[in-house]
């Protein structure tokens, strides 16, 4: 190569140093063109969805009028609590009379993505409001989608929290110990204390003369009312206070399922008398005994005879008592019916193992072990 075309290197960089620069600037072009650019999402892949923080403090309580068809219009109140509880009360007014008012209380949520408070489990009519500022929330419809031309309405944000002591219809898992008195209401899974007062011995009665391990839940329905005890929001502090009781379920959980063999209205066979197996040859003429929750009575076949008559539950004791039978002769089982209505007699307590019905005496021994009979 001659010497004229070989590269000249100028003592200040020359070639090397445009070089050098055209690199760093594509570099620099690279880099900005990677961090501003949208991911190109692949196949099946889901995008993070943009999330709403909840801009609301809490508590806070809203109101607003929505038309009503008969009557000049309906109030709406809506408390909305840090515990995820809400209060919401519908007053009908018309003539500037209310003429009706219902309230209701239960779990309340936020849907960071629509920006949504939800009432209850599901969307729907009166339970879904667009957050559209911490002051304002806008009814939506039951689909969930702002229609100005079927029900258009705000509910303002009030001055202050004004929780209000409605009676609602309350269904939760009740247990009492001692003085100690616990609900767990079912849509909200939160727990209150029960007031020992208006209507709370129904219920405390209905619980103890129902058969349960110690301190076991039942679900119960209530009439009552949410009272703070307290000079300050401290949620801890809440009480029911119960008007009416309504019923008590046995063996239900707040969904529904069956939470454990129920005692009452089954077939309970005796499979093992004082230790005994019942053999074969009497299991045609096994004793059996129901229990009915009304009434507190208890019926049954003792081996050769129908027997009937009543049991006592209080806390930890189970008693049978004013047991009465027929009096026909069956000579071949009249061992077997003797040793059944002995087992009663001497049963004070009871519980459940593994699906069966054990009767225990004052020892603590077991006196008998019946089985819920299929079918019944």
């Amino acid at each position: 190569m001659k010497e004229a075309d070989k590269p000249h290197f100028s003592g200040d960089g020359g070639i090397v140093n445009k070089l050098t620069g055209w690199c760093i600037g594509l570099l620099f072009v690279l880099l900005a063109t990677g961090c501003g650019s949208t991911r190109v999402q692949q196949a099946g892949e889901e995008l993070p969805v943009e999330e709403n923080p909840l801009i609301l403090e809490l508590p806070a309580s809203f109101s607003g009028r929505i038309p009503c068809a008969d009557c000049d219009y309906v109030r709406i109140d809506l408390n909305l609590r840090p515990d995820k509880l809400y209060q919401l009360r519908k007053t009908r007014v018309n003539g500037g009379k209310v003429v009706k008012s219902e309230a209701q209380m239960r779990r309340w949520r936020f849907d960071p993505q629509e920006n949504l408070i939800i009432l209850g489990k599901r969307k729907g009519a009166l339970k879904t409001y667009l957050v559209e500022d911490p002051d304002t929330l806008r009814f939506l419809d039951i689909q969930g989608e702002q229609q100005e031309g079927l029900i258009s309405y705000s509910l303002v944000r009030s001055p202050s929290y004004d929780p209000f002591n409605d009676e609602v219809k309350i269904r939760g898992m009740y247990r009492s110990s001692g003085n100690s008195h616990i609900l767990r209401e079912c849509a909200s899974e939160l727990d209150f204390s029960v007031d020992p007062s208006a209507a709370f011995s129904e219920l405390d009665r209905a619980y103890r003369n129902t058969p349960h391990e110690p301190n076991q839940p039942l679900l119960v329905s209530i009439q009552g009312r949410l009272l703070l005890r307290g000079a300050s929001q401290d949620w801890d502090e809440d009480v029911i206070v119960v008007s009416s009781f309504n019923r008590l379920y046995s063996n239900q959980d707040c969904s529904g399922n069956l939470a454990r063999q129920s005692l009452f209205g089954v077939n309970w066979r005796a499979i093992e008398i004082g230790g005994t197996p019942i053999t074969a040859a009497n299991e045609g003429r096994s004793p059996f005994l129901t229990l009915e929750a009304k009434g507190n009575r208890v019926k049954g076949f003792s081996g050769c005879n129908r027997f009937f008559g009543t049991y006592l539950f209080k806390g930890k004791v189970f008693i049978f008592n004013k047991l009465a039978s027929t009096r026909m002769a069956c000579p071949d089982n009249i061992a077997l019916e003797n040793a059944f209505l002995a087992a009663l007699n001497n049963t004070e307590s009871y519980q459940m193992e593994d699906n069966l019905l054990v009767l225990r005496d004052k020892n603590d021994e077991v006196t008998m072990k019946l089985q819920a009979q299929d079918g019944s």
